[in-house]
């Protein structure tokens, strides 16, 4: 049976936590949580770690001499899951997630001399967890760490207990308001911390970033803009004959994962994504997604257990509005990064886009793309703020992404300001 990671995990540490028994205990976690580290990585190569969505252990290959072998990887790839990180900060180490303002402890003792999960930006707050264990003569963390279950905000020592077990702590008045069979209170002080919806984060924080790779954009200016390029008429110079390549799947609203439009096996020397927005547009902003082989194409139970074999972001592209008579190059483009890479691209342009454009009212946007020869990745399209080709909705010209001598799937996505296309 296929061995959704998240699910399996996530199922056995909640039954350790809310029904422990004789058969799911904390020794079945541990064997669990060493088992999903050993097979992140493919046939042990740790240069290219794959944490595909499932397993199928029911077409195991034993013959490899590993009784552990995984016969079949899901094609959904993931560099690592989120249960990689969930499972340490939340199970091993016991931080569970709240809604309210509250911090609360609630570890799976895997008999751990000691551990610390440093640097959790938590409700505006960096949040360290720390356990030592009391009195087996050791100081991993030296004598400026209690000895204990620690929580430090900011670098301020909050709260320590003397055991691994249940403890809910409100910051904002420094009291213990629950504690787990056997555990005692040793220090506690008032240091509050906020509400989840209260958090906000500057432009520049590492998050948006990571959400922005992601295919969300949550700055300032991208949250809650709507999607232009997505679900809108979309067609391409030359498409892969290939079940998860569409022109289509450029603009699905998504960036993770198959379908994506690929362009592998073009015959072309650039080759270009035209999409009508509909009416006229104003955009500011273009996302791109650049699809990119990234893992071990080794076999595992008959089929590759890598990505789509055979892509990387273009040698160069560039966004195209057409004008009504002819495409012309968007001006003033800025690209970050200067040089296309896989995942990530975005387009920005300067205000006053829609001056130039304002005599123009043709819809329609292209991305021409190109590489020097070799294979090329599949695209996708995706807009933030309010488009998904990399355009806001403020009025003018249609864009087009293009790029020239290349074959490479992509997604690109826009997001609404001032600019006009």
């Amino acid at each position: 049976m296929p061995l959704g990671k998240a699910n399996v995990v996530r199922e056995g540490t909640e039954t350790v936590v809310m029904v422990p028994n004789e058969h799911v205990g904390a020794d079945y976690y541990k064997k669990l949580l060493y088992w999903n580290a050993w097979a992140h990585y493919i046939d042990g190569d740790n240069r290219l770690p794959d944490q595909n969505e499932f397993w199928n252990t029911a077409t195991a290959n034993t013959e490899w001499g590993d009784e552990q072998g995984i016969g079949y990887r899901s094609w959904i790839h993931h560099t690592i899951l989120v249960t990689t990180n969930f499972t340490m900060i939340e199970d091993a180490m016991g931080l569970r997630p709240r809604s309210d303002a509250k911090i609360e402890l609630d570890p799976i003792d895997i008999d751990w001399p000691y551990f610390t999960a440093d640097n959790i930006r938590y409700r505006d707050r960096d949040l360290t967890v720390v356990w030592d264990e009391p009195g087996d003569g050791e100081r991993p963390y030296g004598e400026g760490v209690p000895e204990g279950y620690s929580v430090f905000l900011d670098g301020d020592l909050a709260l320590t207990v003397d055991s691994l077990g249940r403890v809910v702590f409100d910051p904002a008045t420094g009291e213990v308001e629950e504690t787990g069979d056997g555990v005692t209170e040793v220090y506690s002080t008032a240091l509050d911390v906020q509400a989840p919806e209260e958090v906000r984060f500057d432009d520049e924080d590492r998050v948006v970033d990571i959400f922005a790779k992601a295919g969300q954009g949550i700055t300032t200016g991208t949250t809650n803009v709507p999607n232009l390029a997505e679900g809108a008429d979309v067609t391409a110079t030359y498409t892969q004959n290939a079940s998860y390549s569409s022109p289509e799947a450029a603009v699905n609203g998504t960036t993770i994962n198959e379908p994506f439009w690929g362009t592998l096996g073009s015959p072309n020397a650039e080759d270009s994504l035209t999409i009508d927005l509909g009416d006229a547009q104003a955009v500011d902003e273009v996302r791109l997604y650049f699809y990119r082989t990234s893992s071990s194409d080794n076999p595992q139970g008959g089929r590759l257990a890598g990505t789509r074999p055979g892509y990387a972001a273009p040698s160069m592209y560039s966004v195209e509005y057409h004008d009504g008579s002819e495409w012309r190059a968007g001006p003033g483009q800025a690209k970050t990064p200067v040089y296309p890479r896989g995942n990530y691209n975005l387009v920005q342009f300067p205000e006053g886009l829609d001056e130039s454009a304002a005599s123009h009212r043709d819809p329609r946007a292209r991305l021409p793309y190109g590489d020097q020869g070799g294979p090329g990745p599949p695209h996708r399209c995706r807009g933030t703020g309010g488009q998904q080709l990399g355009a806001e909705r403020a009025g003018g010209r249609r864009p087009r992404l293009s790029s020239s001598q290349f074959r490479t799937p992509h997604r690109h996505r826009a997001r609404r300001r001032t600019a006009r296309w």
